[in-house]
């Protein structure tokens, strides 16, 4: 798990080449996530899978204030800040 790799390589944090260089020689049965958004074209299509999320229900969106809204695996819902993990 690789998260926020991406951000890396927009601010020059990483060269592009040697991630990409690392990723496409790893062993093959080590299995990668970049759970992030970009990465641009470059990565993309050294990667073998790119799949693209998208907002289906926001509780932003129907009124609850963002400090009352956390992230769940199906989206995003709201909550009591109390009982938060």
């Amino acid at each position: 798990m690789l998260d926020e790799l991406t951000y890396m390589l927009a601010f020059d944090y990483l060269p592009e080449s040697e991630v990409i260089s690392t990723l496409t020689g790893r062993p093959e049965s080590q299995s990668v996530a970049l759970p992030c958004r970009g990465g641009g074209q470059a990565l993309r299509e050294a990667i073998e899978t790119v799949s693209e999320a998208k907002e289906v229900k926001h509780a932003s969106a129907q009124g609850f204030p963002r400090d009352r809204v956390w992230t769940t695996d199906i989206g995003r819902a709201p909550c009591d800040p109390s009982r938060r993990l």
